[in-house]
This record gives C-alpha cells, sequence and structure tokens, in this order.
C-alpha cells in the first residue's frame, strides 16, 4: 500500500474535539491502551496533524502524525498502528513471525503466506479475520510489518497453514515509514524467549528442528543472521564471529545489550549541561568575572563549549529550567548561585578544588573526523573573542519549518523543525509555487493561492484572497516561521547549534539625569560575546570619562554598560569597526550629537 510514493492532498493540525474523538476511537479499537498510554502517546502539549492522501493504488487514507512521526493509518474505516508505535507498544495487536527472507518478500511487496509463518509452541495468536496483524522476525520481537489477516487463526490451523495468511498495507522501510524519523527497529525479546528464561517453554530453535530438520533450521539461522532484510539494512557478523562460532554469537550479544544500556536523550542532554557547565568554569571563567549573571553564563560560555553538532536546550533535559540545574550544581558543591537583585540570579563564586574539576579533561577536540578518519571531541573556536578581543564571525538569521509552513516546504525535502538560512526559504517557496505552475500568467509578480498556501499564510479574518505578491508571500512565510539565529566564527567548518528566539540587537540609548547630565547606556552585550569588562574599560580609555558596568532591570535584562556624556560617536566605531558587529545589529547609531555649525 505504501511501498510507492503517495500524493497528500493536506495536512492539517487536528483541534481539540477532533483529538478527543480520535482518543475515544483508540480505546475502542485497543483495549490494551489504557487512558494514560493514550495520554502519553497523545501528549496535549504536542502537535498532532492528520495527513489525508492518495496512494498509488488509488486508495483514499488518513494519517495521524505527532510531531511528523506517523502513529496510526485509517483505511476503510480501520485504523492500524505504525511501526513506530508497534516498537512503543509490542502487544497491542496480534503478531505472527517470520524469517527475514520471508520478509525481503513482503518488502517488495507480497503478501504473507501461511507457510513462511513460525508457530510457536504455544500456537497462534488468538486472531480475527480482517483485523490488525503484526509481523515481526524470528529472535526478535519488533514488528516489521503491518497488515490485516485474511483468516481467523483457528481457520489457518484447519487450513493446514496453507494459503494467504496476512495483506500486507504497510511495513518497515516503506514511504510511510519514510515520513518518521526513519529510526531501526529496536531489539525486542519475544513472548517465547521470556518463557525459556523461566525454564516454561522450551526453545524455539529446538521445536522448529523437531519439525523439519535440526540441521535446515540451523543453516536458516545462519542466513538469518547474515542476509540482507532491506536494502541499505543488514544484520552481519564480523568475520571473527564467524571463524569463533559460539564465542562470536555471544560478541554480538554484548554488543546489542551495550546499545541498549546507552543513556536516553533526557540523560544525554543532563550530561551535556553539566559537561559544558564544567567547560567553562574550568577553561574560561575566572574568579575576577564574577559576580555573573546566569543569563550570561549560559548564553555566552556555556553554549560557546558545546559541540557544533549539539545544541543545549533546557526544556529536554529532566531538569527544563535553568535555575532547576544550577541548584542541582550547587547541591554539589560545585557552584554557589545568588540573587544580586530582584529577579535576577548571579553565579557568585565556584569551587576550583571541586572533585569533578579537577578529574574534568577538556577534550582535545569537537566530533571532527581526523585524518584517521576517527571521531574526535574538538573545542569550538570562542565564538566572543579574537586575539585582540574583536568578534570577527558572521551572525546568520534562521527559521524553523513550523506545521502551517510543512506542506510548502516538506516536498523539498524540509521536515518539521529543520533550520534554513532566509535565501534557503526564499527558494524552497519559489520551487514550490513554480512546481504548482502558481505563478499568475497575467501578472507575473503575482502568486495565485492555492489551498496549502492559504491555510499558511492567510488569517481567517482575512477572508479568502486568491492572489499575492511575492515580497508579500516571502514576508508571511517568514512570519508563519520560528525565528534563530547562529554565530559563526570565520575559521569554523562546522555548523554552530541554532539558538532559538530573536537575536535582539545592541542598544544604545541616552538619558538625562538631574542637573541636565547625560549618560549613554549601551545594552544587549551578552548575547555577542563581548567581554564586558574589556570593552567598557576600552570605552572608559577612549572618550576619557567613567564607565560603569552595572545589572540592567528586569528578570531576563543582562549586564549593560554606562558611559558619561553622548558617547554614540566612539561607540559606533568601537562596535562597527574594531568588534565587527554589522551595523543592522547595532541601534541607537542615529542618537549621535549633531556637529555644531562654525
Amino acid at each position: 500500500m505504501f511501498r510507492k510514493p503517495f500524493h497528500v492532498k493536506s495536512n492539517t493540525n487536528m483541534r481539540g474535539s477532533d483529538r478527543r474523538h480520535l482518543k475515544s476511537r483508540l480505546t475502542e479499537c485497543f483495549p490494551s491502551l489504557t487512558p494514560e498510554k493514550i495520554s502519553e502517546m497523545l501528549p496535549n502539549k504536542a502537535t498532532v496533524n492528520v495527513m489525508k492522501l492518495t496512494t498509488h493504488s488509488g486508495d483514499d487514507c488518513l494519517v495521524y502524525l505527532r510531531e511528523s512521526q506517523p502513529l496510526f493509518f485509517e483505511q476503510n474505516e480501520k485504523l492500524y498502528p505504525t511501526v513506530y508505535v508497534l516498537w512503543e507498544y509490542p502487544s497491542l495487536i496480534p503478531c505472527l513471525t517470520t524469517w527475514p527472507p520471508v520478509f525481503e518478500k513482503l518488502s517488495k511487496g507480497a503478501d504473507l503466506m501461511l507457510p513462511g509463518v513460525v508457530v510457536p509452541p504455544s500456537g497462534l495468536p488468538d486472531m480475527l479475520r480482517n483485523h490488525p496483524c503484526a509481523i515481526n522476525l524470528v529472535e526478535n520481537g519488533a514488528a516489521m510489518a503491518v497488515g490485516k489477516t485474511t483468516m481467523a487463526s483457528g481457520d489457518m490451523v484447519s487450513a493446514g497453514m496453507k494459503g494467504k495468511g496476512v495483506t500486507v498495507t504497510h511495513c518497515f522501510s516503506d514511504h510511510l515509514w519514510e515520513v518518521g524519523d526513519k529510526s531501526l527497529p529496536p531489539v525486542i525479546e519475544t513472548e517465547e524467549e521470556c518463557k525459556d528464561e523461566d525454564g516454561s517453554g522450551e526453545d524455539l530453535k529446538e521445536t522448529a528442528a523437531e519439525n523439519s530438520g535440526k540441521e535446515e533450521i540451523n543453516e536458516q539461522d545462519k542466513d538469518a543472521s547474515d542476509e540482507v532484510l532491506l536494502d541499505g539494512l543488514s544484520v552481519q557478523n564480523d568475520e571473527a564471529s564467524k571463524e569463533n562460532g559460539a564465542e562470536g554469537e555471544e560478541t554480538v550479544t554484548d554488543e546489542i545489550e551495550s546499545e541498549e544500556k546507552e543513556l536516553s536523550p533526557i540523560e544525554q542532554m543532563d550530561a551535556l549541561f553539566y559537561q559544558c557547565l564544567l567547560h567553562c568554569l574550568k577553561s574560561k571563567i575566572k574568579p575576577s568575572n564574577l559576580p555573573m549573571t546566569t543569563i550570561n553564563l549560559y548564553r555566552t560560555h556555556m553554549r560557546s563549549v558545546c559541540p557544533p553538532d549539539m545544541n543545549l536546550d533546557i526544556k529536554k533535559s529532566s531538569y527544563k529550567k535553568l535555575n532547576k540545574f544550577l541548584a542541582y550544581a550547587e547541591s554539589k558543591g560545585l557552584i554557589e548561585v545568588k540573587e544580586t537583585s530582584k529577579g535576577v540570579d548571579s553565579l557568585i563564586s565556584f569551587d576550583r578544588r571541586h572533585e569533578d574539576l579537577v578529574e574534568f579533561q577538556i577534550p582535545e577536540n569537537v566530533f571532527s573526523v581526523g585524518e584517521t578518519g576517527d571521531k574526535k571531541f574538538q573545542i569550538p573556536t570562542e565564538v566572543g573573542n579574537t586575539a585582540a578581543g574583536a568578534w570577527q564571525g558572521t551572525l546568520c538569521e534562521m527559521y524553523s519549518v513550523t506545521a502551517a509552513m510543512v506542506p510548502i516546504l516538506e516536498p523539498q525535502g524540509y521536515r518539521k523543525g529543520s533550520w534554513l538560512k532566509p535565501d534557503e526559504v526564499r527558494a524552497a517557496v519559489t520551487e514550490y509555487v513554480k512546481r504548482n505552475g502558481l505563478v499568475d500568467p497575467l501578472n507575473r509578480s503575482q502568486v495565485t493561492l492555492d489551498p496549502h498556501l492559504h491555510d499558511a499564510l492567510m488569517e481567517k479574518s482575512e477572508g479568502h484572497i486568491t492572489h499575492l505578491p511575492w515580497d508579500q508571500m516571502f514576508t508571511r512565510c517568514f512570519s508563519k516561521m520560528s525565528s534563530g539565529y547562529q554565530m559563526l566564527p570565520p575559521d569554523q567548518v562546522t555548523n554552530r547549534p541554532v539558538i532559538k528566539g530573536k537575536l535582539k540587537p545592541i542598544s544604545m540609548k541616552i538619558e538625562r539625569k538631574a542637573g541636565n547630565k547625560v549618560m549613554t547606556v549601551i545594552q544587549n552585550l551578552d548575547p555577542y560575546g563581548i567581554d564586558i569588562k574589556e570593552f567598557a574599560h576600552k570605552l572608559q580609555i577612549g572618550v576619557a570619562a567613567s564607565a560603569t558596568i552595572s545589572q540592567g532591570q528586569g528578570q531576563k535584562a543582562g549586564t549593560e554598560v554606562r558611559v558619561q556624556g553622548n558617547q554614540i560617536n566612539y561607540l559606533s566605531k568601537l562596535l562597527l569597526e574594531e568588534y565587527k558587529i554589522p551595523r543592522r545589529y547595532v541601534q541607537g547609531l542615529d542618537l549621535a550629537p549633531k556637529s555644531k555649525k562654525r
């Protein structure tokens, strides 16, 4: 069904009432799904879409997605789970077992015939005709295909296990699987293996050997571990395991068990946060830099030592908030954090003799491939400062694909959550317009809005608008996407992680005090990696006036520099020429004092 490309008619976000209806249907169709499991599968805060599509055979189908991950598909008013769901909930529907060579045929379009089914000692599971059924492989309970039964389990036995057993509609590696994150099947223990561990059942291989010959089954087991399951997916033993026999099998089993013991994504993010904190405390922060606001610690220092291919995201950790993570580090005796002003926390001190900090070894590199091809860990170039104290990198605006823009950008290869540069967004939208023939033939400066463009760009209050100029269309596209930015040093090859949120420009403003005194205030220097103390020192010497460093008002306000007099002219040279900050990221240049006429 999904083995060939399908045509997507629409992809819309589900309303609350539709979600409740879907949850009710899931409870009816899959009794093993408790309300708790359904809430875990479809959390309220997650984006749930319904995609209407037409398959290659002309059948209409609905696919329900969570964050672009297909969970269920509906055909002829029946719900079927995808392999992604069955990997999380293996007992959701009955499952039949087959051999890897048989699955090769299934992946190419064949249905499961009963002679290819491996019957366990406990017999076939209870199944009804025309009901969902999963298919897994010998020695792994992970579902590899989904379909509907052609007969009940009792009829299968009565037929002598001959004829068609399951009509396959979806399988691992097909086009529906490609819509998701394209993850590989996990290793799930089968029910028979669980019984064998308890001593309550016979080994599956020995039972099969009694029916069709032990030598033949052993050869099939060997082939099953060595043959290619799909194009691009192979499970092969190394040469040592072939030579050493049982010792090699134990080695492969140990490798699988070690992979299963890997850290979860949340645990990996927790470890990354702690590593970045140790890294910046050991290599970047000096006691003379303290006190330092926790926002500055996180934005300027911790992010600068984050590996290029990774991104610090506190929401993906177990802490959820920065102050909770810092409280954890404080409970270990590593740092001391205090509230220096109302709503503003600052790092006061840290223990240089702390065991974790002493034992921490600064990595030599950050995930770059060396001459030998080995992956190494490389320290990224400091974003903020060069040898002369001036930042000379590149600021890149970035835009993330949102649910509203998925129907336009996904056909160009960009999935939800992908970060694009402005020119990449324009190129992808232009390609969509040209591919669908939406350029107005009578006025080529206008674009005809198809249903996808209209739903994505127009508000309901605007009514039905059929055409938009190119520039307005691009402006609306950017407004419907999430903003972010990258700070790239000039000598860095690998892109830095994208920092979510719009980059605020450096702000310069004039304040008048009592007695007609004038003060120049410079704010928002922290995100640009500028050393505040060095900047204030240069400013003080350059204008021969007193410059002070203080904390801005508000919880999210960073450090600000205040200097006597209107110093906009000198600040413009300092920021634009020495620190190489692009002019569009500096506000207040128009406040410079006008030259007096002679």
